[in-house]
């Protein structure tokens, strides 16, 4: 992953991975499951596991398809490249 959308953050996996079936069970003729990434983030205090949708080579391809989605509200860009 480069540039991807956060959908959601959990702290528990079964949490995400529950939501996500919920997700493209509802919007099954919009999204497809293999434009989905499930994450882990690990800090000091425990796992966040984020769900995120799609993989964009800039920031502003991911901004610009933003606009296209109706399933997420507040649309935020994550730059995941490792520099």
């Amino acid at each position: 992953l480069i540039f991807t959308i956060q959908v959601k953050v959990f702290s528990d996996y079964n949490e995400i991975n529950n939501y996500l079936e919920k997700l493209i069970k509802l919007k099954s003729e919009i999204i497809s499951r293999e434009d989905f990434f499930i994450f882990p983030l690990v800090t000091n205090i425990g796992v966040d596991y984020f769900l995120s949708y799609k993989n964009f080579d800039s920031r502003s391809e991911a901004i610009n398809y933003c606009r296209k989605i109706t399933f997420i509200n507040n649309c935020l860009v994550l730059n995941l490249k490792k520099e």
